[in-house]
C-alpha cells in the first residue's frame, strides 16, 4: 500500500514538472519538448523569406511551396493540385493566403525551429537547399 502511494506520487510530481517515466527512463512530456523549439524572429523571418520549402501540412499533406520576393506565392501538393496566394510577415508572425485552400483566409502564426524545420500550429516546413530531404 505504502510502495503504491509512493509510486502514484511520484507520477504526480513528474506530470506536474512535465516528465513522465518510459520504460524505466525519465523522459519530457510532448508539451515540455514542444517547448523546446525555438521561436523564430521577425529578423530570422526575414532572413528564411523569400525561399523554395517542403512543408508538410496537418502531418500528412506533401506540398513544395515556393515564396517570391514580390511576396507572391505557388504551392504545389504532391498529388498534382496547386495553388497561388501571398505571404508576408507581420509584428513578427508569418502570414500566408491562398486563391482557394484554406477558404481564402489570411492565416498568421508564430514559427518555431528545430532541427532545420520551420513549424506553425498547422505545418511543418523546411528550406530546400538543393539536396532531397527526409520528411519528420
Amino acid at each position: 500500500m505504502r510502495t503504491a502511494l509512493l509510486s502514484a506520487l511520484t507520477v504526480a510530481f513528474l506530470f506536474v514538472t512535465g516528465l513522465a517515466i518510459d520504460n524505466g527512463r525519465v523522459v519530457m512530456v510532448a508539451s515540455q519538448a514542444a517547448e523546446a523549439a525555438a521561436k523564430v524572429s521577425e529578423r530570422e523571418l526575414r532572413q528564411l523569406f523569400p525561399g523554395q520549402f517542403h512543408a508538410i501540412a496537418h502531418g500528412l499533406l506533401k506540398v513544395n511551396i515556393t515564396a517570391r520576393a514580390d511576396g507572391s506565392l505557388f504551392a504545389q501538393q504532391m498529388i498534382g493540385k496547386s495553388d497561388t496566394g501571398t505571404w508576408n510577415i507581420l509584428s513578427g508572425r508569418l502570414c500566408i493566403k491562398f486563391s482557394k485552400w484554406l477558404k481564402g483566409r489570411t492565416r498568421c502564426s508564430t514559427v518555431t525551429e528545430k532541427a532545420g524545420w520551420y513549424r506553425t500550429s498547422d505545418v511543418a516546413f523546411k528550406k530546400i537547399d538543393g539536396i532531397a530531404l527526409a520528411i519528420p
